[in-house]
């Protein structure tokens, strides 16, 4: 076997995705071929989705969402918004985290009274209903706790030297709809890289969706940020400059979808356009990579040779006699 040609075949196929066989059969779309471009294109759909939640058409759906199913019609709704209805505390954007009756507890207990008739499990499903289309609303809640208006006040003034508003606080502590569907759709792409196991693509989507959760406030997209990672470095293996190029990676793209879907343009344009910025940002920085590897040995051959070079230039100049001949 002509070992230089057998190399030279598979690199072809490689990077191809073409098998040539010797008895000139060509098979398009290996195995391998067909598995790269599957964990390709999840990488792509899932930053496309994640950066139009995090942007301005996870805003527009969240506004579609209150808008169909964020309206209270009975006793229980009532007393639940009590507090607010009496005293507007918190105003429409942050009532659902100091008023006391909107995690899973306070609104339990705010319901107990409506009818002496209720069992447990009745009240536990008012509460819980009421409070899951209070999720589907702009602001949206925090099912497991409240806090007072100032203790609220004294952590957005704590922060404020940051650059954290208080609206971005409150978005922080609270899940509504679109964070929550963002939360689920995390989960695929992390079971396909599971299930084909791939550290780089771990550490992708982690970059990608630890730079969503922080553009969006969206508390739910960080652990699976924190698995992707996990799961990179120890089982994985991966270095840690490794993990940060990855992650890196990821950010740009996810980033100029969040950037492109803020533009304001219509829902289908606008979900057409960050498809294809995630496709095209990914596809340039994966040329860009394959461009700098086969760059990269010449220049490190340049950045050797570089003392050397300047011994040289050095020498030169001081073998220059002081005074040039006129």
């Amino acid at each position: 076997m002509d070992l230089d040609r057998e190399l030279k075949r598979r690199i072809r196929e490689r990077d191809t995705g073409v098998r040539f066989r010797d008895g000139g059969i060509i098979e398009i779309w290996s195995p391998e071929a067909k598995k790269n471009l599957f964990l390709w294109a999840t990488d792509a759909g899932a930053d496309a989705a994640q950066g139009m939640l995090a942007g301005g058409l996870g805003h527009e759906l969240a506004q579609w969402l209150a808008r169909e199913f964020n309206s209270n019609f009975d006793l229980y709704d009532k007393a639940i918004d009590s507090i607010y209805n009496n005293t507007h505390i918190g105003g429409s954007l942050y009532h659902h985290l100091i008023d006391g009756h909107h995690s899973i507890y306070e609104a339990y207990q705010a319901v107990r009274d409506v009818s002496p008739n209720d069992s447990f499990f009745r009240e536990l499903y008012e509460a819980a209903e009421h409070l899951f289309r209070d999720m589907l609303s702009v602001s949206g809640i925090n099912p497991l706790f409240s806090m007072s208006q100032e203790t609220f006040n004294k952590i957005s003034e704590w922060l404020s030297p940051f650059g954290v508003s208080k609206m971005y606080l409150a978005d922080a502590l609270t899940v509504n709809g679109p964070e929550i569907l963002g939360g689920f759709l995390s989960i695929i792409p992390f079971l396909i890289a599971r299930k084909k196991p791939n550290k780089s693509m771990m550490a992708y989507l982690s970059g990608s969706m630890a730079l969503c959760a922080v553009a969006s406030g969206n508390p739910v997209l960080l652990p699976a940020a924190a698995y992707g990672m996990y799961k990179s470095v120890k089982e994985g293996e991966m270095s840690w400059k490794s993990l940060v190029y990855h992650m890196g990676k990821g950010g740009i793209v996810s980033g100029s979808v969040i950037a492109i879907s803020s533009l304001g343009a219509p829902v289908w344009l606008g979900i057409t356009a960050s498809f294809a910025t995630s496709i095209a940002v990914k596809a340039g920085l994966t040329a860009a990579e394959k461009a700098w590897e086969k760059v990269h040995p010449n220049f490190s051959n340049v950045v050797q040779e570089m003392p050397r070079i300047s011994s040289s230039i050095r020498d030169a100049y001081t073998a220059l006699p002081a005074e040039l001949p006129a």
